[in-house]
């Protein structure tokens, strides 16, 4: 058994605040694999900033974005830090791509990839699975997040034993923690005869927030609307609030802990997400949210569309419906009554990041340590 698990998380898109959703899966993971034994995490990535310390067991390490030098910079970091395991999150850029799973090679050491992306388009077919499929020969183990981007990955079949699904989850050790002015707040605009219904994500219209702008002026005032995050529907989310004071209220960009809050004073949230799965095009679809609000107890409306790609057992504690206002406004009554009938405390357990952290992740990387060392 390796003795301290030292691992260089190489994410090319990872940044703390913007776009990307994964920088904040990847950093509450990370802190889930030092709370559970890992030594060490260093990620890094082309589009931080600067190199910076989050902890004492885990570092932010920006790269040059020239993809000339990247290999470079990853092996002179597993040489400088002691490195024994490489993770490298595939899919975000061709040019950027492979170069932490051909440094972990070049240096000896066992390498994980990890892929939540479901590629598709001429692009994909012509230089991004060329690409893809040589770096998985090189790969120990591979990472994805659900059943249906397997049928997706370039392994052939002996080769398939190397998936591995890690799930999306939620951080237990900031759920949930009581904000007593944002209670108060909230309790301001609320009657015991009106339901609360949040949104808390990017502010865009492929997670269906311009449905949600049309939903709120669809309905009566038996509900009111709570909306956070950030994104370029922010300045018709705002004018909405202006225009109907009393039916939705913006809260800005809010913590994790307050979006947790948050979420725990809601009847309902919504994840109206517009990923359809089409033949030849498969898209991406397993929403942290969706784990994040059943984790705390409040029910959530998903579109249709993304419920196969949860895992069968979160499926079934979410209301589906299709992405027609009237279908929404009819699932609202329905998801309203779920609140205090929930059994999630035993299927959400194993959906923490500690869970999955200790379960899942170290052991493999144990696994493939012993197998090289």
């Amino acid at each position: 058994m390796i003795d301290k698990i030292r691992l260089l998380w190489y994410y090319p898109s990872f940044e703390l605040e913007g776009k990307y959703p994964g920088g904040y899966r990847t950093l509450a993971l990370a802190k889930a694999l030092v709370r559970n034994g890992v030594s060490h995490v260093t990620i890094a990535s082309i589009l931080l900033k600067e190199s910076r310390r989050v902890s004492n067991n885990i570092d932010l390490f920006a790269i040059h974005q020239n993809p000339l030098i990247v290999w470079k910079s990853l092996y002179k970091l597993i040489r400088s830090r002691d490195i024994n395991i490489v993770q490298e999150r595939l899919g975000c850029g061709v040019f950027w791509n492979g170069w932490g799973v051909l440094a972990g090679n070049q240096a000896g050491l066992p390498v994980v990839g990890e892929y939540h992306e479901y590629p598709f388009g001429l692009k994909y077919k012509l230089v991004d699975y060329p690409r893809l499929r040589y770096v998985l020969k090189n790969c120990d183990r591979f990472f994805i997040i659900n059943n249906i981007i397997s049928q997706y990955i370039p392994l052939r079949k002996k080769e398939r034993s190397k998936i591995i699904i890690v799930p999306n989850g939620f951080d237990a050790s900031v759920l949930p923690k009581t904000d007593t002015h944002q209670a108060e707040l909230i309790n301001t605009w609320v009657t015991e005869k009106r339901k609360v219904i949040g949104y808390f994500g990017a502010l865009t219209k492929d997670k269906g927030v311009d449905i949600i702008l049309n939903l709120v002026r669809y309905v009566d005032d038996q509900y009111l609307f709570l909306i956070a995050g950030r994104g370029p529907l922010e300045e018709d989310v705002k004018r909405l609030c202006r225009e109907l004071p009393d039916k939705c209220k913006y809260l800005g960009l809010l913590s994790q802990e307050k979006v947790y809050h948050a979420m725990s004073l809601c009847d309902v949230t919504l994840g109206l997400y517009r990923k359809d799965l089409k033949p030849g095009q498969p898209q991406y679809g397993n929403p942290l949210k969706v784990y994040e609000s059943l984790a705390v107890g409040t029910p959530v409306i998903i579109s249709v569309s993304s419920l196969s790609m949860l895992p069968a057992e979160i499926a079934e504690l979410c209301v589906a419906s299709k992405l027609q206002i009237e279908k929404i406004a009819e699932a609202l009554d329905l998801a309203c009554k779920r609140k205090a009938l929930l059994p999630i405390i035993d299927v959400l357990r194993k959906y923490s990041w500690d869970y999955i952290a200790k379960n899942i992740s170290i052991p493999i990387y144990e696994e493939i340590a012993r197998n090289t060392m």
